[in-house]
């Protein structure tokens, strides 16, 4: 019973250290402006959780997840946690799952 105790404990911790970060992080967000350079923006938002380069029609295509949820249908760590923030050829293009996928669909054409 005490390690049930323990683990529920951890994980309720756990989620409101989440829900912290992803509150400064979609805060962060809403100062971004298209154009800004790539290092620009790590300044302003910090380390993503998580990245993706990729070459997509001839360009460099750096993408930076961001947790923005502390709440989500998936896993844990599921892309639903995420907000992709993408850059063309280190400047930003823009920012979240609509985009990120029609930047992969265009790109497997």
């Amino acid at each position: 019973m005490k390690k049930i105790l323990l683990i529920f404990i951890i994980f309720v911790f756990a989620g409101c250290s989440y829900g912290k970060i992803a509150k400064k992080n979609n805060d962060l967000m809403l100062t971004l402006k298209p154009g800004q350079s790539k290092e620009d923006v790590l300044k302003v938002m910090g380390y993503p959780s998580k990245s993706e380069k990729y070459t997509l029609a001839s360009r460099d295509t750096d993408i930076l997840f961001y947790r923005t949820s502390s709440f989500a249908s998936g896993g844990w760590d599921s892309d639903d946690y995420f907000t992709p923030v993408i850059f063309e050829d280190g400047k930003l293009v823009g920012w979240g799952q609509d985009l990120y996928d029609q930047k992969m669909m265009s790109s497997s054409r």
